[in-house]
Parts: structure tokens; C-alpha cells; sequence
């Protein structure tokens, strides 16, 4: 099924108000999939960009000439960054009159998110499967099945009491130490 392409306006966005994506007016919307996330990721890698996006969330929609004044960067700067921004998906622009209104676009950071929380749902299932096999394989000798070994498990319980010991002086020194300052 394809979708009408939307017509470009003079600001590098479509009549919806949404930029265009990187393959031109009906490429990615910059929140799909991994590809859409490695566009977001790398907009709010810099923090400028992530600055201007805080300030367009809090601010319900702002010109870029209103961004740029809290900025220490300059008017046209913020309109690259807007653009970066809405290639990704986190932004959109509105003509309103004279003026270009850019406004946050939150649906973009949240498809990245339900990505990112489906990318750490597979890593927590690997990693429970790999604490299975851990745990079903068989326990050293002198260990009980299911115990774990605490502090790196030392055979030689000899050298384990002169480590403990050696841990006690020092605490003791720095006590004494202490207590001379």
C-alpha cells in the first residue's frame, strides 16, 4: 500500500507540518524501527539540540528567533539544529503568518523508547538463559550446588585469613591515624 507523498513546503517540511525524512517527503519519519532510532539518537546526541527540544516541550512551541535568545548561539545555528531535530522526528514546523513555529514532537522519542525497552527485553532474556546454563552447570569442588562463590572464591583458606587480617591492620592504622589528627 503506498501512502500520497506530501507536498513540500519552503521550510523542508510537508503541508502536514511533519520535515521530510532522509530519502525525501515519504522517507522515514525518524522513529520506526532501529533506523528511525539511530536518527533520534544521533539528533539528541548533542546537547543543544536536546536544550532546544526541552525548551520547545516546555514552552508548547516557540520561533526559532524566541529559542535562539536563551542560546548563546545564533538565530540561523537554531534553525540547523531545528532541522537535524525535525529529520529525526522531533520536531515539526508551522507556518503561522510571517513566522515559523517549531513545535516537539513527542511521538518520536517514544517510538525510540518502546525500541530501546524491546532491545532490553531481549538482552534480559539472554541473560537469564545464560544464568540457567550457569547455574545448571556443576558447582566446584568444596562448594555446595547453588552456592556462590563470595569474594572471588579462594581455595587456599590460609591466604583468605592473611587477606582478612591484612584488611583488619589497615583499618586499625587508619583508626589510629584518625584519631592523631
Amino acid at each position: 500500500m503506498t501512502l500520497p507523498r506530501p507536498r513540500p513546503d519552503a521550510h523542508g517540511g510537508n503541508e502536514s507540518g511533519t520535515p521530510d525524512g532522509p530519502d525525501g517527503p515519504d522517507g522515514a519519519d525518524g522513529a520506526d524501527g532501529a533506523d528511525g532510532a539511530d536518527e533520534v539518537l544521533a539528533a539528541m546526541a548533542d546537547p543543544t539540540r536536546r536544550r532546544l527540544l526541552e525548551d520547545l516541550a516546555a514552552r508548547g512551541g516557540a520561533t526559532a528567533t524566541d529559542l535562539a535568545g536563551g542560546l548563546p548561539i545564533s538565530r540561523q545555528a537554531v534553525v540547523k539544529h531545528l532541522a537535524v531535530l525535525g529529520r529525526a522526528g522531533l520536531v515539526t514546523a508551522r507556518r503561522q503568518g510571517r513566522e515559523v513555529r517549531y513545535l516537539a514532537r513527542p511521538d518520536g522519542v517514544a517510538a525510540t523508547a518502546r525500541w530501546m525497552a524491546a532491545l532490553a527485553a531481549d538482552w534480559d532474556q539472554r541473560l537469564a538463559a545464560i544464568k540457567n546454563i550457569a547455574e545448571a552447570l556443576p558447582a566446584p569442588s568444596g562448594q555446595a550446588a547453588g552456592e556462590r562463590p563470595v569474594g572471588g572464591h579462594d581455595p587456599d583458606a590460609e591466604r583468605d585469613q592473611r587477606h582478612r587480617d591484612d584488611l583488619e591492620a589497615g583499618d586499625a592504622e587508619r583508626d589510629a591515624d584518625d584519631r592523631e589528627a
